[in-house]
């Protein structure tokens, strides 16, 4: 009897577009794991999200986003939909919502991304990072996070000698926020941002801090009260 050797024509394009299918399907959770332990994304997209604050506040006046989404979509004024349907745009103290003029000196986008206008809406990034939409307050001078209450109008600052909590009254920047890192990519991420120079302060010196398990990246110092660059150094080196 003959045996056949080899495949057929048609046996061998049916082989190869079977393997063709299994490495669209693995090749997206390939990359995507290959994403999620890289620290230098992780830091590039916050570097990215620094410039995009600083430039919307060029284009809006020295205003500051409230939020990651006021970088990708365009801000709205109070109006009848935003108090019904949508959460209102505001600004970085989460006090005032974008007046008319505003809206129209808006120019973006500023950050090649997709995210909701929730306040819990979130980038996933590298190190499996998740990049938060709410932007905050942060006083570099206590190492201190703003507590805003939306819903009273409150927020925690208190500067009183001897606090380590909020103070409006120090050197402000715009924070954002990362979560689900362990203390060794907080460690890992605060070496790529900062280098080693924070002698026995990690995380609590330059532009990358951490409190607790949550990761804080200094994308912008707001102008007031401190405009001076030296006093801006001294700030992020935690001096008075």
């Amino acid at each position: 009897m003959h045996r056949r050797k080899g495949f057929t024509l048609v046996e061998t394009i049916v082989t190869l577009a079977v393997m063709a299918v299994l490495v669209a399907v693995m090749a997206p959770t390939v990359i995507q794991k290959a994403d999620d332990g890289d620290p230098v994304r992780l830091a590039n997209d916050l570097r990215a999200i620094g410039t995009g604050v600083q430039v919307f506040a060029t284009d809006v006046k020295g205003v500051f986003p409230g939020d990651l989404e006021d970088l990708t979509q365009r801000v709205v004024p109070t109006n009848a939909v935003c108090a019904t349907t949508l959460s209102c745009d505001s600004v970085i103290s989460h006090r005032a919502t974008y007046t008319p003029e505003q809206v129209v000196q808006w120019s973006g986008p500023y950050l090649a991304a997709s995210i909701g206008f929730q306040a819990g809406s979130q980038l996933r990034s590298g190190f499996a990072g998740q990049i938060q939409n709410t932007l905050h307050r942060f006083d570099a001078n206590r190492n201190a996070i703003e507590q805003f209450s939306a819903q009273e109008g409150v927020s925690n600052s208190n500067c009183a000698i001897g606090l380590s909590t909020f103070c409006d009254q120090n050197q402000l920047f715009v924070a954002v926020a990362i979560v689900q890192l362990t203390p060794s990519e907080l460690q890992q991420l605060n070496g790529i941002i900062d280098g080693s120079n924070e002698g026995t302060a990690p995380g609590a010196l330059g532009r990358f801090r951490y409190i607790g398990s949550t990761g804080y990246y200094l994308a912008s110092p707001i102008s007031q009260p401190l405009t001076d660059q030296a006093q801006i150094q001294r700030a992020l080196q935690g001096r008075p």
